[in-house]
């Protein structure tokens, strides 16, 4: 006799509790997937925002996603997958400030010219302090100034 299918309950239908449940099924488990929101997607989701819609968090797919591309072939959907060219932006004050280049970078109202020089130099020096070859210079700061401290004494707060 042939033991009875496990019923596994997955909770939360984001991506990951979505993937899990169809994984498990594909195993052969009766799977219940519960979630509290009126529809699926999690933080990958999307909202209204004033009459756009608009990712729910940063969750994204970019063509590099090879996983996440192979995984809309998977169930059918590759043919809805469609990449459009994107910007960033910062909403302050209740405008948006596009944030796509060195450029908008120069041009940004919100931070004052000494902000946005506080701001590059920030920056690059965390590209530095960062980067592969000089992660022994992070072991070298001084004993008890922890790297947010640094950050905090070069950017302000």
């Amino acid at each position: 006799m042939r033991p009875a299918a496990p019923r596994i309950g997955v909770v939360g239908a984001g991506i990951l509790g979505t993937v899990l449940a169809l994984r498990l099924a594909q195993g052969g488990a009766r799977v219940t997937l519960l979630e509290r929101a009126p529809t699926p997607g999690g933080l990958a989701g999307s909202m209204d925002f004033d009459g756009h819609r608009v990712d729910r968090f940063y969750h994204v797919i970019v063509p590099s996603d090879e996983r996440m591309i192979a995984l809309t072939e998977e169930l059918g959907l590759g043919a809805e997958l469609h990449f459009t060219p994107v910007g960033a932006g910062f909403f302050v004050d209740g405008r948006m400030h596009p944030f796509n280049g060195v450029g908008d970078f120069l041009r940004f109202p919100p931070l004052s010219p000494l902000g946005r020089a506080r701001l590059a130099w920030i920056e690059g020096e965390g590209r530095f302090w960062y980067s592969a070859p000089s992660r022994a210079a992070v072991k070298a700061l001084p004993e008890g100034l922890h790297r947010a401290r640094y950050g905090s004494r070069r950017a302000g707060r």
